[in-house]
C-alpha cells in the first residue's frame, strides 16, 4: 500500500511540474528539493517527508494536500501524526486524522507565521492546522506522518480526547464503547455588544 501511494504522490508530483513546463533541475531550484530524490520521488520511490511535502506544494502554489494520493481503492482513510515525543511514562503524543478532514482545504501544515519560520513556542518546525476542530487535533512539533488503515490506539486518541455519543447522568462515567473521538465543537457561547439601555 505505502508503495502505491508513494507511487501515485510521484504522478502528481510530475504532472504539476510538467503542466508548468519546468524541467527537474526547475523544480529542485524553486522548492529546495535535491535533484536526486526529485528523480526518486516521480519513479515512485522517495519516501518523502512533511517538509518536503510542504516544499513542493509551495513551489506549486496548492495545498499540500493536492500531492496527496487519495484515489486509491483501498487508500488508507487516516493520517496519524507524531507530535511531542514522550518521556519516562508519558506517552508519545500521537493524533489521528481522518482523511477528509486532512483533504479539506483549510487543513494546513504550518512552516511559517508572520513571514518568518514557525517558532518552537508556536509548534515549530511543524504544526498541523486544523480549523473547526478541537485543539488537541493542532498537533504541534510535527516530526513523522504515516497513512494508515485505523485510528491509532495510543493514549490520546483512545481513552483521552473524546466524549460520550449520549448525554449521561451527573457523576457517571460513560463505558469506553459509548465514546467518540473528539472532533469539531458546538458553539456553547457567543460575545455580543449590550443593547442599548441594558
Amino acid at each position: 500500500m505505502a508503495e502505491e501511494i508513494l507511487e501515485l504522490v510521484g504522478l502528481r508530483v510530475r504532472a504539476a511540474r510538467t503542466q508548468r513546463h519546468w524541467t527537474i533541475r526547475e523544480l529542485a531550484e524553486r522548492s529546495g528539493v535535491s535533484v536526486r530524490f526529485l528523480v526518486q520521488l516521480e519513479a515512485g520511490r522517495g519516501n518523502i517527508s512533511v517538509k518536503r511535502l510542504a516544499d513542493l506544494a509551495r513551489a506549486f502554489t496548492v495545498p499540500t494536500a493536492d500531492l496527496l494520493a487519495d484515489n486509491l481503492p483501498d487508500a488508507p482513510r487516516v493520517v496519524a501524526l507524531l507530535g511531542l515525543r514522550g518521556a519516562g511514562k508519558t506517552p508519545d503524543f500521537i493524533r489521528s486524522i481522518p482523511m477528509r478532514k486532512v483533504l479539506h482545504p483549510a487543513t494546513l501544515l504550518a512552516l511559517d507565521m508572520n513571514g518568518s519560520p514557525l517558532p518552537d513556542l508556536h509548534g515549530g518546525p511543524v504544526r498541523l492546522i486544523v480549523p473547526g476542530w478541537d485543539g488537541a487535533s493542532w498537533v504541534k512539533w510535527v516530526s513523522r506522518i504515516e497513512l494508515v488503515d485505523k485510528m491509532n490506539a495510543g493514549f490520546y486518541m483512545n481513552p483521552a480526547y473524546r466524549y460520550p455519543r449520549t448525554p449521561v447522568a451527573p457523576g457517571t462515567a460513560a463505558k469506553p464503547e459509548e465514546l467518540d473521538v473528539l472532533e469539531g465543537m458546538a458553539v456553547k457561547s457567543f460575545f455580543a455588544t449590550p443593547a442599548d439601555q441594558a
